[in-house]
C-alpha cells in the first residue's frame, strides 16, 4: 500500500516538474484557423465514457486502498466507514460497465495502434520532447501506441479480469484466488493510474490544441501538421 501511494505521488510530482521545465507545447506558427476531422462522435463518446468511469473507479479504489492511512485521520473511523461503503458499491457497479468501454476501445482502435517503422524514429528522437525537431507520426504517434498497448490493453485486461474475480465471488473462487486477484488488481490499477497521469497531461494542459480533437472532433491544421505529419500528408493525398 505504501509503495503504491509513493508511486502515485512521484508520478504526480513528475508531471508537475515536467510542466515547470518544459511548459506547454504551443502550435508552431499559431493556429491556421481551419480544421480537419480527427475523431468521430462515437469515438469521442467512447473515450469520455471510459475516461469518466476510469476516474470514478480511481477515486473510489484509491480511497478504499488508502482509507486507513489517509481518510481515517481526516474524517475519523465513522466518516471513513460511511464513505468506504459508498465507494465499494460505486466501484463494484461501475467496474463491469467500465470494462465494456475498455473492451470496445481495444477492438475499435487495435488496428490504429499497430507499430510502424516510423514509430522507431519517433522514439529515437524522444518524441519531440528533446530539441525542436518533431519526429514523424501517423494518426497515432509512438507514445500513444505505448499508452494503448501498455495501459489500455495489458493493464486494462489485468484490471478487468482480476476485477471480475473479485466482483463475482459466487463462481466459487478460493480464498487464495481472491487474495491473488486483489493483489494483481491493486498493482495493475496503481500502475495504470500513474500511466494515465501522463496521458491526461499531454492531452490537456501539455499540448495546445490536442484536447479539441476529443471535444469537437476537429483539430487545427497546423496542429495536425506539427504532431501527426504523416497522417496529415495522407489526408492531403486523399483530398486530391
Amino acid at each position: 500500500h505504501n509503495l503504491g501511494g509513493l508511486l502515485i505521488i512521484l508520478a504526480a510530482l513528475g508531471v508537475a516538474a515536467f510542466h515547470m521545465f518544459k511548459g506547454r507545447t504551443p502550435i508552431e506558427g499559431g493556429r491556421a484557423g481551419y480544421t480537419v476531422p480527427r475523431w468521430s462522435a462515437f469515438e469521442r463518446g467512447l473515450h469520455w465514457f471510459t475516461a469518466i468511469t476510469f476516474i470514478a473507479l480511481a477515486i473510489t479504489g484509491l480511497s478504499m486502498l488508502f482509507g486507513r492511512t489517509v481518510l481515517i485521520p481526516l474524517f475519523g473511523h465513522a466518516g471513513n466507514a460511511a464513505w468506504a461503503n459508498i465507494a465499494m458499491n460505486v466501484h463494484n457497479y461501475v467496474g463491469p460497465v467500465f470494462s465494456i468501454g475498455v473492451l470496445v476501445m481495444i477492438v475499435k482502435w487495435m488496428a490504429l495502434n499497430i507499430p510502424r517503422q516510423h514509430d522507431l524514429v519517433w522514439f529515437r528522437k524522444g518524441g519531440g520532447i528533446v530539441g525542436d525537431e518533431h519526429p514523424p507520426a501517423g494518426f497515432l504517434n509512438g507514445g500513444e501506441k505505448v499508452w494503448f498497448w501498455g495501459g489500455v490493453f495489458v493493464l486494462g485486461l489485468v484490471v478487468i479480469v482480476s476485477g471480475f474475480v473479485l466482483d463475482f465471488p459466487q463462481f466459487g473462487q478460493s480464498r487464495s484466488t481472491m487474495s491473488g486477484a486483489h493483489l494483481f488488481h491493486a498493482i495493475a490499477a496503481v500502475a495504470w493510474i500513474c500511466f494515465a497521469m501522463g496521458h491526461i497531461y499531454i492531452g490537456t494542459l501539455g499540448t495546445e490544441g490536442a484536447l479539441e480533437g476529443m471535444t469537437t472532433g476537429e483539430v487545427d491544421v497546423n496542429w495536425a501538421r506539427q504532431h501527426h505529419d504523416l497522417w496529415y500528408e495522407e489526408l492531403q493525398r486523399e483530398g486530391d
